[in-house]
């Protein structure tokens, strides 16, 4: 496939801050940090899927909205106050008396980017989903400068992640010490095309979800349920990872051990497509 160039300008534009059902990607081919246990990453992130020039396709999630406890993509994808969850969401988040309700309909933003799991790299490139907390220092790496373009196949850069589960996931996220090209050069054939497989939202199933949603405090008219009739608020169920580690996967040394060939090989592509 052709290779694009980074363009921050592009990337900024999905700058705000899985087992998502709706990506067009199997499960198998699918690729995300494990949130329930600390762990030690390293992921290269390939190069840009398109001409607009990103490394990660930004969109907006509601997690367990309506009486089936849906995930969806939020309608305000599509333009402005469209989404009915983020409409409530802005008018009662700054009381606390919400909280419950405030936390359950909150909207989240998730990125997606193709990625090869470098503990891992017999799996190919793999559709990986993120969140703010790992795409702002990436992003930050990559706009510095200092690294050059990180997803560059001939000298990018991996990334190294350690993340803690204290109660609340935190990760560290760092740049390796050296450049490095690909390890294989076929996985510059292997990208998936993050627009056609994270779909646009569903504006009539999000306003269908709003009108079957169990509100814990608040009302959707605005009045304010009963004392005797309100249930003790929980605290709303957090998206979860899915961890995308494949233990019976195992990197072959050949990779390594033909590192000039593959070399030799990105070159000739990089100059084939540059034609």
């Amino acid at each position: 496939m052709e290779v694009f160039a980074y363009r921050k300008e592009s990337q900024d534009k999905y700058g705000q801050k899985s087992f998502e059902p709706f990506i067009k990607v199997p499960k198998e081919k699918q690729f995300a940090l494990d949130a329930k246990s600390d762990g030690d990453y390293e992921v290269r992130l390939m190069p840009p899927w398109s001409s607009e020039g990103i490394f990660a396709k930004g969109t907006i999630i509601h997690y367990f909205v309506g009486a089936e406890k849906q995930i969806v993509i939020c309608p305000n994808t599509l333009g402005p106050n469209l989404c009915p969850f983020c409409r409530v969401h802005s008018e009662i988040k700054s009381d606390k008396m919400y909280l419950a309700d405030t936390e359950a309909i909150r909207p989240n933003w998730r990125y997606y980017s193709n990625v090869v799991d470098m503990k891992n790299p017999g799996r190919g490139v793999l559709l990986w989903s993120y969140g703010p907390q790992i795409f702002f220092p990436i992003k930050k790496v990559q706009d510095s400068g200092r690294w050059g373009d990180v997803t560059n196949p001939l000298e990018g850069y991996d990334f190294l992640i350690s993340r803690q589960v204290r109660g609340k996931v935190t990760d560290a996220v760092n740049p390796a010490p050296q450049p490095s090209h690909l390890l294989d050069d076929r996985w510059l054939d292997q990208h998936f095309n993050i627009d056609e497989v994270i779909p646009e939202a569903d504006e009539a199933l999000v306003k269908s979800l709003f009108a079957s949603h169990p509100w814990k405090v608040y009302e959707p008219r605005g009045t304010l349920r009963a004392a005797n009739a309100l249930e003790k608020p929980v605290a709303a169920q957090q998206p979860q990872e899915v961890n995308g580690t494949s233990g019976d996967t195992v990197a072959p040394e050949k990779h390594k051990e033909q590192a000039n060939d593959v070399a030799a090989r990105l070159r000739a592509k990089l100059a084939n497509k540059a034609v």
